[in-house]
């Protein structure tokens, strides 16, 4: 394998003239698209959301949101300074890295560009000298979450796009983004994921989001629309996250869960040797006891009457 690795790198120094002189044999496969090995695998072709102001914006504003809401979860569980900044940079990071090893993107561009690991331990400093007004500030805490949430997930779908993924696989890298540096702050910090705990939307807007993404970029390939009102449209889907994740919090909303069955279906088995659903035949939840069927019931008392009486007739003989 080391040779053929090797063999490979000193075609892709050679220059394509100097091998057809020295085999002519390979002229005619001089202009064949499969010996450039100039072209990189994963090549995508940005939007220009990716490579634009706006797109950096909304990638600093998510770092700095999810790096602050990292290093308060580490203060609130009474860990030092060294891992509020861990888990600042593992929350402002971690998505964007997951997103970025799965669309094959190396290195990932959280670890690759100062920026961001900047912002990310920035975000650390100010949770370890501004803690005490942080804590006091719940609600502007609760809106740098859903900000963070809401900013990663357009994030992570346009980058999927911009690397020509599909559709639904775009929806997933946004999903992950999202949420991806949450879970992984609560992996380090021994805490179940907010994905799990939280009943309120949490992940389900940060999926609407992702979906409505991909036809926002859909529509800017298609020229449907303009760079101007992609943006705009962006910018309605970061505000409609907030509002319902922020709603869902101040009235409680939550997911529903399981559905609310206290008795387990039985089946009964009949004559013929059918298995078949019966409406009286049914096992209580408290001592699971069965009961019999008014039919079963009606023909046993009418047994032991015929038995009486046959006794009684006996009896006067």
């Amino acid at each position: 394998m080391s040779l053929l690795l090797t063999g490979a790198a000193v075609a892709a120094s050679v220059p394509v003239r100097t091998l057809t002189a020295a085999h002519p044999a390979l002229a005619g496969l001089a202009s064949t698209p499969v010996l450039t090995l100039a072209t990189p695998i994963t090549e995508a072709a940005p939007l220009p959301l990716e490579s634009n102001w706006f797109f950096l914006v909304v990638e600093y504003l998510a770092t700095f949101f999810c790096g602050t809401i990292g290093g308060m979860a580490a203060y609130q569980h009474g860990y030092d300074s060294f891992a509020i900044m861990v888990a600042a940079w593992f929350t402002a990071l971690g998505g964007g890295t997951i997103r970025d090893v799965l669309i094959g993107c190396f290195p990932p561009v959280n670890l690759s560009n100062y920026w961001y690991l900047s912002i990310a331990l920035f975000s650390g400093i100010i949770v370890i000298i501004f803690h005490p007004e942080m804590e006091k500030m719940y609600w502007t805490t609760t809106v740098f979450d859903a900000l963070a949430l809401a900013l990663f997930a357009v994030d992570g779908t346009t980058k999927g796009i911009a690397y020509h993924m599909p559709a639904l696989t775009a929806v997933f890298l946004g999903l992950i983004t999202g949420v991806g540096g949450g879970v992984c702050r609560d992996i380090i910090i021994n805490e179940v994921p907010m994905i799990i705990k939280d009943r309120h939307f949490y992940a389900v807007p940060a999926l609407g989001a992702s979906v409505l993404t991909v036809f926002v970029c859909k529509a800017y390939i298609h020229n449907l629309i303009n760079f101007a009102a992609e943006i705009i449209l962006d910018l309605f889907i970061v505000a409609l996250v907030v509002a319902v994740r922020l709603l869902s919090v101040k009235f409680d909303w939550v997911m529903p869960g399981a559905a609310k069955r206290t008795r387990a279906l039985t089946l009964h088995r009949s004559r013929s040797g059918i298995r078949h659903h019966h409406p009286s035949y049914r096992s209580t939840s408290a001592g699971h006891r069965t009961t019999i069927d008014r039919s079963r019931t009606a023909r046993a008392h009418v047994h032991r009457r015929r038995s009486k009486k046959d006794g009684e007739e006996q009896l006067l003989k």
